[in-house]
């Protein structure tokens, strides 16, 4: 299929007035012309034999040589003979007579060649030498030496080139994941090992041999704790099970992947597996806290701070919006907090963070109501009175200024 691409693209180029410098001779482009029909009809056997008699009659260093060369190289990749191919391909490029953006493409027809030939070394350096001059590589180039290296084995080139090509998208493909676990595992890299497969069960929990990889090497690192956990799991793995997905949760957690914990649990109850109740949503909301997705965390907690007969959850996210400055969305939830507070035990709290709202909503006497309150209780004493000197000297100030 490649060579017939090239191919039409080639031909088309001989009847372009302004490339004068690649035109084809009338007979060669005949000749061309019934090789390319032939090849589409897999007479692979006559069309080399035309253009074989077709090169012994031209020129070696022409522009029809190289065309006719290039065409060669196609026949021999589409019938397997990948060792001609990459060898017509050189002749070809050798010329210098084709356009440079063709010889930039050849090369990494060659260098494809020479890879699946298993002349791993020439291959890589036609592929790093056609990367160069290469703008945006495509990831499958990425692959390709990362996959190369590995083979002839340099096993720290190819983890290195496969992570690159891991950060340069937001989808990496699994099979990436395994060709760098595979180059970490030949060099020993047990802890790096450790660290990818922590990521490939967050992204591929229903490949239960990941969780038993992950299990081995926590047991070799003698991490025997976590190796219990993960094989225990992996032995009860069956993710249309809320008890299982909440075990799943709950190591993501362990393993210090919250992002992932948070999108597996909202995914279950948005599928109905697991209940969406007070308690699990509080788990959400704890799950993008800790995975510093703090909008995400105030979202669910915003919708569950009334369920919370202790107010513990409105307090949560009063903190939330004062943190983020939301200072009018601080003020409202702590004015819903206290019609709910049933003890004395959280009321310090609630006048000390309805003071900094109000300070920071420019209303100072309100803030000083607050903050004069809020003295009288212990923990909150310290606090309260240095705010309180603050609020005391910006309106004397104002006294003063009016």
């Amino acid at each position: 299929m490649l060579g017939r691409i090239v191919l039409i693209g080639f031909l088309a180029v001989h009847s372009i007035a302004n490339a004068e410098q690649y035109l084809l001779t009338e007979s060669t482009y005949r000749v061309l012309s019934a090789a390319h029909e032939k090849m589409e009809a897999q007479q692979y056997t006559q069309a080399e034999r035309d253009l074989q008699v077709l090169l012994n009659d031209i020129s070696s260093s022409s522009y029809d040589a190289a065309m006719v060369k290039q065409t060669l190289g196609y026949l021999y990749s589409e019938t397997g003979d990948y060792a001609r191919a990459a060898s017509t391909f050189r002749e070809a490029l050798a010329s210098d007579a084709l356009p440079a953006d063709v010889n930039h493409n050849l090369r990494f027809n060659l260098a494809q060649l020479l890879i699946a030939a298993d002349n791993y070394r020439e291959g890589i350096d036609e592929l790093e030498r056609w990367m160069q001059n290469e703008a945006a590589p495509s990831d499958n180039a990425y692959l390709l030496l990362a996959t190369a290296y590995y083979r002839l084995p340099e096993y720290q080139k190819s983890i290195d080139t496969i992570k690159r090509l891991i950060e340069r998208t937001t989808q990496p493909k699994e099979e990436w994941y395994r060709l760098q676990l595979a180059g970490h595992m030949e060099l020993n890299q047990y802890r790096a090992a450790t660290r990818l497969l922590e990521t490939m069960v967050s992204r591929y929990p229903e490949q239960k041999n990941y969780w038993d990889h992950l299990a081995s090497l926590y047991m070799q690192q003698e991490q025997q704790f976590r190796a219990l956990a993960v094989h225990s799991l992996s032995m009860r793995m069956d993710l249309a099970d809320a008890n299982t997905l909440q075990r799943i949760i709950d190591m993501y957690r362990y393993l210090g992947i919250p992002f992932k914990a948070a999108t597996t649990l909202e995914q279950a109850m948005n599928d109905g597996v697991i209940e969406r109740n007070f308690a699990q949503q509080k788990r959400l909301a704890d799950s993008w806290l800790a995975a510093r997705e703090l909008t995400r965390a105030i979202d669910v907690l915003s919708s569950i701070a009334t369920q919370d007969d202790t107010a513990e959850t409105g307090f949560q996210l009063a903190r939330l919006h004062i943190n983020e400055e939301r200072w009018d969305e601080a003020l409202s939830t702590l004015q819903k907090v206290e019609s709910m507070l049933d003890s004395e035990r959280l009321r310090g709290e609630l006048l000390l963070l309805k003071g900094m709202a109000y300070f920071n909503l420019g209303d100072y006497l309100q803030a000083r109501t607050q903050f004069s309150q809020a003295i009288a209780f212990e923990r909150q004493r310290n606090q309260a009175g240095q705010w309180l000197r603050h609020v005391d000297a910006l309106l004397s100030e104002q006294k003063s200024a009016s």
